[in-house]
């Protein structure tokens, strides 16, 4: 298993976020390189698409820093960034990858832990999503299906789901943590979810906050 964190260093919303430093005295990377490695142990590899996002997360002690040199507008998604990956750091071709998003800083350690360990009983063919009840972003819907996987509201682009509708009792995939085995990962794929099923992990609300906006930026760590 290997704990994969993306980060870029284009955001719009909050320019420079991923290198803010929170009163807890450490920039988000660090947080989150630092709460992977206190669950996964040494096998942390940063995604970084900046010399200066690359370096700081080897001062931080990540275990593998990749940088993606290619300078293409892909780079925000994530799906592209992993196949770029996975051709040039042929790692444990079957095993097993945690995304960890450093965005969502709340994540708790003991979250973590309990998502890694869910993740060691994933099969072939399954990926586990991090998912919180609806809130303040109702994209990304699903409902929970009768054999307890996720079902999209809207399967052809659940990521616009209509948040006006009447819905069932619907979950957020909030993309703070996901995990899937490393041979999902296929450039020729729209997502490295594609053709897998989705298995919910519930995680509190007040974790699955993302950072967009200069509001949603945290005054301290969860740990």
């Amino acid at each position: 298993m290997i704990c994969v964190i993306p980060v870029r260093g284009g955001s719009k919303g909050v320019p420079g976020k991923n290198l803010r430093t929170t009163s807890s005295g450490k920039t988000l990377l660090a947080q989150a390189i630092e709460k992977a490695r206190a669950v996964c142990g040494n096998r942390v590899t940063v995604l970084a698409d900046t010399d200066e996002l690359a370096q700081h997360a080897e001062r931080a002690g990540a275990w593998d820093v990749w940088r993606d040199g290619r300078n293409t507008p892909d780079f925000e998604d994530v799906s592209v960034r992993l196949a770029a990956w996975k051709r040039e750091r042929p790692v444990n071709p079957g095993g097993i990858v945690v995304l960890l998003q450093c965005t969502s800083p709340n994540v708790s350690r003991e979250t973590l832990a309990q998502f890694v360990d869910a993740a060691r009983r994933l099969n072939s063919g399954e990926a586990l999503l991090a998912v919180s009840p609806l809130n303040k972003k109702p994209n990304a819907l699903f409902e929970i299906g009768g054999d307890g996987s996720l079902r999209p509201l809207n399967p052809i682009a659940p990521a616009v789901t209509f948040p006006r509708q009447a819905l069932p009792p619907a979950w957020w995939f909030c993309g703070a943590l996901s995990a899937f085995y490393k041979d999902a990962i296929d450039r020729g794929k729209p997502s490295v979810f594609s053709g897998l099923k989705l298995i919910p992990f519930f995680i509190p609300e007040h974790e699955a906050s993302d950072i967009d906006r200069e509001e949603d930026f945290p005054n301290g760590e969860n740990n």
